[in-house]
């Protein structure tokens, strides 16, 4: 039987599993990789693996562009980044997003995560889910950028 994966464009892969080919943007690949990796840990009573894969897709706004921290700001749902700020655990990345909300939004965010709780696990799944879906978004849309250290331009 045959498995693979092909990358046909920017944002477009093929996965062939025996005769089935299947064509996923990079979002929807992402998922299944991480679906795939966890699988196992999540049937053996580890769901918490889930949760902590789809903070690791957050890793990549390391990689944002500093001009687009802003419009990513103003393009996420607030209850979401909350949810994300309260359980990521890399400070840096943290304050940076902090520092872009701007002052008075960035006081009212530290007292919402210091005295807000946290949903439950599910609903923290959901919140992450739809945070990095609105991230892949707007990439594909052009809206932000993200610099990787192996881009390269023509």
């Amino acid at each position: 039987m045959k498995v693979g994966m092909q990358k046909v464009n920017d944002n477009e892969w093929l996965i062939q599993m025996g005769n089935a080919i299947v064509r996923l943007d990079r979002f929807t690949t992402h998922l299944l990789r991480i679906s795939l990796k966890y699988g196992a840990q999540t049937s053996a009573n580890k769901s918490h693996a889930l949760l902590r894969s789809y903070l690791g897709m957050t890793r990549k706004l390391d990689s944002l562009a500093p001009n687009d921290w802003s419009k990513l700001l103003d393009h996420v749902d607030r209850q979401d980044l909350r949810i994300w700020l309260c359980l990521v655990e890399d400070s840096k990345l943290k304050n940076r997003a902090l520092d872009k909300l701007g002052h008075a939004a960035e006081a009212q965010m530290r007292e919402d995560m210091a005295n807000i709780r946290l949903p439950d696990e599910n609903a923290q799944k959901e919140a992450i889910f739809r945070f990095i879906k609105r991230i892949y978004e707007l990439e594909d849309e052009g809206e932000i950028e993200f610099f990787y250290e192996k881009s390269a331009y023509l």
